[in-house]
């Protein structure tokens, strides 16, 4: 079977390895760890049933296969350090910002199951998207009925927030000259509002509103 072929039918093996290991709690074990970290300690840490250490092994080397833990080899037993990309997914915030409410929202079920409709969304005239054919309601809804949902989807938007605020206010900041006013849409905390305001002297008048969906909950007078 050619390469590419293999890549393509196994590729869901990254995606769900990666959703094992937030799971397991993979990434904070090794960062609480303060060092390198054996496959032995790594096992105990994690309180995993004694037969489970190999395939625990096996799981360690997709993960490292694909860039997201280090393995080094210095003795009779494997051991494991974070890499950049690892240190994005802890709970901990080590890094300047955190893709661990991107990574698991998109992993969860809630989030997957849309995939299997997709051939019937395709081949009928379907007005609903395939989230909405999974779950009966769409993604805004499911989140008003339920917090949890919206929680987690507000923590997704704040996460996303930060990936690319910094880039705004160091090197976009002259787009906002002469602004006026700002609308903040999304995870309701005005992540994004409020960074621009703290750090764009260009915009120290100007009126910001913060949106929760389609809700005003609170506008902000920069002084």
């Amino acid at each position: 079977m050619p390469l590419p072929s293999w890549k393509l039918i196994f590729g869901f093996h990254r995606s769900m390895s990666l959703k094992c290991a937030l799971d397991l709690g993979i990434p904070d074990a090794i960062y609480n760890h303060g060092q390198p970290m054996t496959l032995s300690q790594l096992h105990s840490a994690l309180s995993l049933p004694a037969s489970r250490k190999h395939s625990l092994f096996r799981l360690m080397r997709i993960l490292a296969h694909f860039g997201f833990i280090l393995e080094l080899h210095t003795g009779s037993e494997a051991v494991y350090r974070l890499t950049p990309l690892s240190r994005l997914v802890t709970s901990t915030k080590v890094a300047p910002f955190n893709l661990l409410p991107l990574a698991r929202f998109n992993l969860d079920d809630l989030m997957q199951k849309a995939y299997p409709c997709l051939e019937d969304w395709f081949m009928k005239e379907e007005k609903k998207m395939p989230f909405e054919l999974a779950h009966g309601v769409d993604l805004w809804e499911m989140s008003c009925r339920n917090p949890n949902t919206n929680n987690f989807f507000n923590d997704v938007m704040v996460s996303s927030c930060c990936l690319f605020t910094s880039v705004i206010v160091k090197d976009g900041g002259n787009i906002f000259k002469g602004t006026k006013s700002l609308v903040d849409v999304g995870g309701g905390t005005g992540t994004i509002a409020k960074v621009i305001a703290e750090n764009l002297y260009l915009m120290s008048n100007a009126l910001f509103w913060i949106f929760l969906m389609w809700k005003v909950i609170f506008q902000m007078k920069v002084m």
